[in-house]
């Protein structure tokens, strides 16, 4: 079954995919569930992992899909050599918009080298000259733009001088609400970074990304990603460590659940020096996802009402608290393929080991059958119950020819006796 959505994902992959506002205004031309790597780059260390063009072979090797270059200066040549590279690989790019020539700014780069920003005619022949490559599958504004008027103006020139409207990407650095309310004006794909160990906060700190997310996108068509953690604190003066292999899977399926349509992880230069067979992990996530696991389609499947029920038998019904907030222990999310049946993807968010229940599933078979593991499960009634470690993620299949719809609970009017 997971091997024949694969092949439909396979030719639905070469399709004209929306990743933005609507069909007019964001087209991405070959990739619907972005999954890869920011870096690697030119211009970055340690020479150990070899050249630029070496780096990017290992993002392919590794099964990703997407692939981006930090730049600051970047000129038009430069940015054609790594279209060039990838798509002899078979990746995307999403393609750098060098921040030097977008608005003045304290980066290091801009300062030691100093360099004119561009006019709109030399933007327009950066966007123009680089979008007749098919593999460029989005345009980023320079990560974390503070300047919106300059955002807003590179996100007209997108849909000015792209034919192709590709989809604009931006990440606004920050968790203050206010501010990530007002990248849906200027970009077609949110991304807000969940770094645990970097922020020294508890893993749920992804969950609290996605709603940020979600706020700021609701009434809007923008969709949202995360950038996911693939580096040691250390490398910004920080003492949180790096994920581990099992934290980072449980990190990416955890951003899922929270309305994830793409996973970045950063950065390629700063992570693939780590080991803890994080490498391993994360490829494994992305052959899950867009390779043999095929989940892709499933992700992006519409949404159903989440009518499955969950109780915790036992273990925390709660995370710990991430600025303020907590969240349910089992985080999870409801999806339904017509022709097939019904796919819960699950996580464990607390610091224990959690026993849970979910019922109302309206399933069509005796057995649940949990995706990647190799098991089933027995169904009682109209639930079943699994058990979560730390960190644990499990994703469920049972057939179904219609979604479990939400229980309605009515109040119980008492009669009077009077």
């Amino acid at each position: 079954m997971i091997k024949r959505r694969f092949l439909l994902a396979c030719i639905l992959v070469t399709l004209v995919v929306c990743l933005g506002r609507d069909s007019s205004s964001a087209q991405s031309p070959a990739v619907s569930f972005p999954l890869g790597l920011m870096g690697p780059s030119v211009d970055y260390d340690p020479p150990s992992l070899g050249t630029e063009a070496e780096k990017v072979a290992d993002v392919a090797a590794g099964g990703f899909n997407a692939v981006f270059e930090f730049r600051s200066v970047q000129e038009i040549d430069e940015a054609e050599d790594y279209l060039n590279q990838a798509e002899a690989l078979g990746l995307y790019v999403i393609q750098n918009m060098p921040s030097c020539r977008a608005y003045e700014n304290n980066l290091p780069e801009c300062l030691e080298n100093p360099v004119d920003i561009w006019t709109e005619a030399e933007w327009a022949a950066f966007i123009s000259t680089l979008s007749t490559h098919d593999n460029l599958v989005a345009w980023f504004l320079p990560d974390g733009i503070d300047d919106f008027t300059a955002a807003a103006n590179l996100y007209e020139w997108v849909k000015e001088y792209d034919p192709q409207q590709r989809p604009v990407y931006g990440q606004p650095d920050t968790f203050e609400q206010s501010i990530v309310n007002q990248f849906p004006a200027f970009a077609d794909f949110l991304w807000v970074c969940a770094y645990p160990e970097y922020f020294e906060e508890p893993r749920a700190i992804v969950t609290y990304v996605m709603r940020l997310d979600a706020e700021a996108c609701r009434g809007t068509d923008t969709r949202w990603g995360a950038i996911l953690q693939y580096f040691d604190s250390s490398e910004f003066g920080g003492d949180g460590g790096h994920p581990t292999a099992r934290e980072l899977r449980a990190d990416s399926y955890q951003a899922i659940i929270g309305g994830a349509k793409g996973l970045w992880y950063f950065s390629y230069e700063m992570g693939r020096i780590l080991d803890d067979n994080l490498w391993e992990a994360m490829s494994t996530v992305a052959d899950e996802i867009i390779g043999a696991g095929g989940v892709e389609e499933v992700i992006l499947a519409p949404d159903v009402p989440q009518g499955i029920q969950k109780r915790i038998i036992s273990g925390p019904t709660q995370s710990s608290s991430v600025r303020g907030e907590v969240y349910d222990s089992i985080q999870f999310l409801q999806k339904w393929q017509e022709g097939e049946g019904t796919y819960l993807f699950a996580v464990n968010i607390a610091t224990d080991t959690v026993v849970a229940e979910f019922s109302n599933l309206w399933a069509e078979s005796d057995t649940v059958e949990v995706l990647f593991e190799g098991r089933t499960i027995s169904i009682t009634g109209d639930s079943f119950s699994d058990t979560f470690a730390q960190d644990d993620v499990h994703i469920y299949f049972y057939a179904a020819s219609r979604p479990a719809p939400p229980k309605i609970y009515l109040p119980i009017i008492l009669k009077s006796s009077f």
